[in-house]
């Protein structure tokens, strides 16, 4: 009943993320898995290294910092170790220590809580870009931005349908890309994928 969506590699580490049903009968019941092995001595096996929480969890991407000092986190979860994270979280490899970025994605002011699937280090440290399926005041949006300065922003203009949604980001030489289910952002015609630079 095991699902693995994410695997980082840190120097001689290695990391999985993913989830698994608590009842093989209920699938809709569900854990998050965040472990760790050595990659050194692979016979030791995994070993847990968080504990993330919700009724219904499911870590849906992971990523290495650019630094290769943390590994960033989202899905749907709703507490990390003993702080509420709204999905989005930080863990440190060298602390062994997990981090939240402000409300995570569950935005204040009435805007809904998201579903983040994918997310990506932005141009600056400390910058994060997170797809999913989140709600704006004015509609659905498929991405939000985190900078330290400023905390949570939501990208909208995105427009569909049949609802809306982000599902992969990467960052390719100062461009960002994004992969979805939307027809278009601001009256112009995408289908499903946009390039953003920085």
């Amino acid at each position: 009943g095991s699902s693995i969506s994410s695997i980082v590699i840190a120097g001689e580490e290695v990391f999985a993320f993913g989830s698994a049903y608590v009842d093989p009968q209920d699938p809709a019941e569900r854990i998050c898995l965040a472990l760790g092995m050595n990659g050194v001595a692979p016979t030791n096996g995994w070993d847990p290294i968080g504990t993330l929480t919700d009724s219904d969890c499911m870590v849906n991407d992971a990523v290495l910092s650019r630094d290769e000092s943390s590994i960033y986190v989202v899905g749907d979860f709703l507490d990390v170790e003993d702080f509420t994270a709204y999905g989005v979280a930080r863990y440190d490899i060298a602390d062994e220590a997990w981090f939240g970025y402000g409300d995570g994605v569950d935005f204040d002011g009435g805007l809904g809580q998201g579903s983040p699937y994918s997310v990506v280090e932005g141009f600056t440290d400390g910058n994060l870009f997170v797809a999913g399926s989140f709600t704006g005041p004015d509609g659905e949006v498929v991405m939000a931005a985190y900078d330290p300065d400023s905390d949570w922003s939501l990208m909208e203009g995105f427009e569909g349908d049949d609802g809306v949604g982000g599902s992969d980001l990467t960052l390719v030489d100062g461009q960002l890309y994004l992969g979805g289910y939307f027809e278009g952002i601001n009256g112009v015609e995408l289908w499903s994928i946009e390039g953003s630079g920085g």
